[in-house]
């Protein structure tokens, strides 16, 4: 949601809810979370430096459907890091076995 969303929200919550535990509840709900590092979304670069690999490789092992990347424009693409690390921990343990 977008800031100005978010403070329209909260200020019609403000208004119209008016039993202050019930209101803060709903602000609560409302205020974003921070986001945890595993969840984050790192750039072709950085997903070749966490894989020790070139970032050709990670078009190849999506092109095999191994991972997904996130578009939003040509150019801009994105690779989820709890994704790549959970591919990289099967593929460590398929090298063990």
């Amino acid at each position: 949601m977008r800031n100005e969303s978010l403070e329209t929200a909260r200020s019609l919550v403000k208004a119209a809810i008016a039993d202050p535990g019930d209101r803060a509840e709903l602000l609560k709900l409302l205020t974003p979370k921070p986001t945890q590092d595993r969840d984050k979304l790192l750039t072709s670069k950085q997903a070749a430096e966490i894989a020790q690999t070139c970032v050709k490789t990670l078009f190849r092992w999506e092109k095999a459907g191994h991972l997904h990347a996130t578009r939003a424009t040509r150019s801009r693409i994105r690779w989820s890091k709890a994704e790549l690390e959970r591919f990289l921990s099967c593929e460590a343990a398929r090298a063990e076995a």
